[in-house]
């Protein structure tokens, strides 16, 4: 599990998905991170769109406890890519 969350990609603009993949998305709230709400999905491209199947939604759970969870769920699943992603609108700078 540890080499899954060591190559976890940040999906940012221009990075190109894989085609099977655990998505980890955390919304970063204030400057606490026992605050933040995170969200856990497979998604599988296919040329007619996304796949989007929820594995946890709206969770109180900080990022890298999300990861862990959705790296969790990708061995289970046998897939062998995780990526995330923050969403800052609620963070506090």
């Amino acid at each position: 599990m540890a080499s899954l969350l060591a190559s976890a990609v940040e999906m940012k603009d221009g990075v190109v998905p894989p085609r099977l993949y655990v998505a980890v998305q955390t919304e970063i709230i204030g400057q606490d991170a026992d605050n933040d709400i995170s969200h856990i999905f497979v998604v599988r491209s296919t040329p007619s769109g996304n796949q989007v199947k929820p594995i946890l939604e709206n969770s109180l759970l900080q990022l890298s406890h999300a990861l862990a969870l959705g790296a969790a769920h990708a061995i289970s699943l046998g897939i062998d890519r995780v990526c995330w992603r923050e969403d800052l609108e609620y963070a506090w700078t």
